[in-house]
Parts: C-alpha cells; structure tokens; sequence
C-alpha cells in the first residue's frame, strides 16, 4: 500500500511533535474510541487518578489522557479535563463498584447497548430514555 506525500508529511510532524495528539484532544475533548485491551499502563502512562479499579491516566510523552476499566480494556480516550468528568460522572451514578458482582453480557447485549448508547450520544435518546433501555437490556 503507498500512502500519499500528503499523509506522510502530516505523519512526519505528528512523530516529531507527539504533544500535537494531546492539544488535539483538548481541542476536541473526547476521541472515537474502540474498546481496547492494554497492558496497564506501567511505562508510558501516569496514573493520575484510580477508583475501584478504574483508572484515569495520561500519556507521558503526548499528554492525552484515557479510562481504563478494572480489566485494564481502554473505554474512553480524550483530554484530561473530560476524562477526569467521566470518571466523576461514573464515581456519583454508581460509587464504589464491586467487580464481583460483574455480570457477563452476551454479544448481542453489548451491540444493542453500543446502538443506545451511540443514539444517546447524537442527541436521539434522552438521557431518561437511554437509561430506561440500558436497564431492560442488562
């Protein structure tokens, strides 16, 4: 596969400047994110703030931050300023979580609840109507 001069260049001055990812997304706040298995974060990452097992870190080298579930699965990437409200958003509806009580969800499950929660996210769902339909479907 080529990639265009174009791209390339933009790559050039991205792996030049990596702190251009963390102006990013502070320009935009929170990222398009695809769940995604980590190894922790123990060597290019700070955690800047942890709470029953999930994890608030910023990257070291491009200032971006992201939400790590107890399993270490990335769940939301962004600024620090909007990852740091999630995670107090999630700490005020649910408290201190106990990870025994985790329920497996079939796939089907986790599609639905993608599709509610993307619907929520553009504005076709109220917040009460996408807890109403989280709730029936968990």
């Amino acid at each position: 596969m080529v990639i265009p001069m174009s791209i390339q260049i933009q790559l050039a001055v991205i792996a030049a400047n990596p702190k251009l990812i963390g102006q990013l997304c502070n320009l935009v706040g929170d990222m398009p994110n695809i769940d995604f298995p980590s190894a922790g974060g123990k060597v290019f990452w700070n955690t800047l703030e942890e709470n029953s097992g999930w994890k608030l870190q910023q990257n070291k080298m491009t200032g971006h931050c992201r939400l790590l579930d107890p399993n270490d699965l990335r769940k939301a990437w962004g600024s620090e300023e909007v990852m740091s409200n999630a995670l107090k958003r999630f700490n005020e509806k649910f408290g201190q979580v106990n990870q025994q009580v985790a329920i497996p969800l079939s796939e089907d499950t986790i599609e639905k609840l993608s599709e509610i929660a993307q619907m929520y996210k553009d504005g076709i769902l109220t917040e009460e109507e996408f807890t109403k339909l989280k709730r029936q479907l968990i």
